[in-house]
């Protein structure tokens, strides 16, 4: 981690700027944050992130799920909602739920690149960026929230579901950054391969799309 940390993915920790602080109707607070600033959904809507005070000694950090976007490929949420949807482990009332009571950060999915790009391109090359890949910026603006909400947790449980299943792999790099000496529990939920049989090319196109060399350390 210490390797990876030294190739910048941890950079922009700090950077980020709320511009405004919103109760939504399940209680919980969200943060839209100022694109200029770094964080930005796929097409250049505004990051927005929730945060669930419940009281507790544990935090539970959850990446949304959701399709990619690559060149010839796009089937990705745009836009990120305001608060934290009641469906399975982030149901606080679902009494078989192991983190019902836990506080809880919630990352939307918008940035098509599984929470990890760093990277502007543009598509219909009229000499304007139209696919903004932040994953990477919206991760660490998230987390930056978090941390200040709850500084010293007992557990975290990072965890994630297809396309943020995915974003846990890097991601778990910001969360040890941010939390030094926290046990971290990764759960992740159909994280499945994305290779393509027969074309072992693809994997490197994504990640040169996408930006995300700097997850790769360089002794590896």
């Amino acid at each position: 981690f210490a390797e990876v940390w030294g190739q910048g993915i941890a950079d922009s920790i700090g950077l980020a700027q709320v511009t405004t602080t919103t109760t939504a109707k399940d209680g919980s607070t969200t943060y839209t944050f100022d694109p200029a600033s770094g964080p930005m959904c796929l097409r250049g809507d505004p990051f927005k992130m929730s945060i669930r005070d419940a009281k507790s000694d544990n935090l539970l950090i959850f990446l949304q799920g959701g399709g990619a976007c690559w060149s010839d490929f796009c089937l990705a949420i745009l836009k990120a909602p305001e608060g934290i949807p009641t469906l399975d482990v982030l149901d606080p009332a679902k009494p078989d739920n192991p983190w019902k009571d836990w506080n809880v950060a919630y990352l939307p999915y918008c940035d098509g690149s599984m929470f990890a790009g760093d990277n502007d391109l543009d598509d219909d090359a009229d000499g304007k960026m139209d696919r903004f890949h932040r994953g990477l910026r919206n991760v660490t603006a998230a987390l930056d929230q978090a941390v200040a909400r709850f500084p010293a947790p007992k557990r975290i449980v990072l965890a994630g579901s297809s396309g943020g299943a995915f974003g846990t792999i890097p991601s778990v790099m910001l969360v040890r950054k941010l939390w030094p000496t926290v046990p971290i529990l990764i759960v992740q939920d159909s994280g499945t391969g994305v290779a393509r049989e027969g074309d072992p090319a693809f994997l490197a196109k994504l990640v040169k799309e996408f930006g995300v060399e700097a997850f790769f350390p360089e002794s590896c």
